[in-house]
């Protein structure tokens, strides 16, 4: 695969991102902070890739932004070349703390440390860090932090980067309604296709081949289908249940 590939992903130009960024800072200096590590899982991406379009997969992943100057990408083994694929970030840095759950090994790959990393970036004055997604930040991140940054104060700093998301811009909205008219079709072609001795796998099955036909990315989360007992439930995902009247 060529180096140069780029990875068709979003209507948000890059231009926007790079915006975001900038008023992050801002945020970061105005509570006072040095950096924040902003923090993504597979299924919890929000924060990165409303700064970077990355979306990690089976590994973690961050984005290392100081108060003034690049942000950094940082991610795990696996990952190096398909974060350069997805993302506009010229600074991707590979660390062992962000690989799979399952920790295997890397032999013969190399990693920088975060004390590497503010060796690298001239980051050495940095004594207060803002940990942002601090509810999903991996206790192998934390315990290298407070390990390799004994001078460095942790702190958590969600609100730092929630505001910006509350107001959407044009690019954002836009991308909105085509999830909801891509939704509206999903939704259509189920009431269309519905019936009685389906089990509530095969209905949501209707609605992924509508989502990923005209041209949506991938389910926001678990796709709901509920009968019988499950429909006394919150949240739910899909089995082997099989419809019957009255029941969905």
């Amino acid at each position: 695969m060529k180096k140069n590939c780029i990875m068709n992903t979003t209507t948000i130009p890059t231009s926007e991102f790079k915006e975001r960024i900038r008023k992050f800072q801002a945020n970061i200096k105005k509570e006072g902070l040095d950096a924040c590590l902003v923090h993504a899982t597979e299924s919890d991406m929000a924060f990165v890739r409303y700064l970077s379009e990355y979306w990690p997969v089976f590994e973690t992943a961050a984005v290392f932004v100081p108060a003034q100057g690049e942000a950094i990408l940082l991610v795990g083994p696996e990952s190096d070349l398909y974060a350069s694929q997805r993302s506009f970030f010229k600074n991707i840095e590979k660390l062992i703390e962000y690989r799979e759950s399952a920790e295997p090994d890397a032999p013969g790959m190399s990693f920088i440390t975060y004390k590497d990393l503010l060796e690298k970036y001239d980051l050495q004055h940095i004594r207060k860090l803002g940990i942002v997604g601090w509810a999903i930040t991996p206790l192998p991140v934390y315990t290298s932090l407070k390990e390799q940054l004994p001078n460095v104060e942790i702190v958590k700093a969600d609100m730092t980067l929630w505001p910006l998301r509350f107001v959407k811009s044009e690019n954002e909205l836009a991308c909105m309604r085509k999830a909801y008219q891509i939704s509206e079709l999903a939704v259509e072609a189920i009431l269309n296709e519905i019936k009685p001795g389906m089990t509530e796998l095969q209905v949501i099955g209707i609605a992924q081949r509508e989502i990923y036909k005209h041209g949506g990315e991938y389910e926001g989360h678990s796709l709901y289908c509920f009968c019988g007992e499950s429909t006394n439930n919150a949240i739910s995902r899909p089995g082997h249940n099989t419809i019957v009247e009255n029941e969905v």
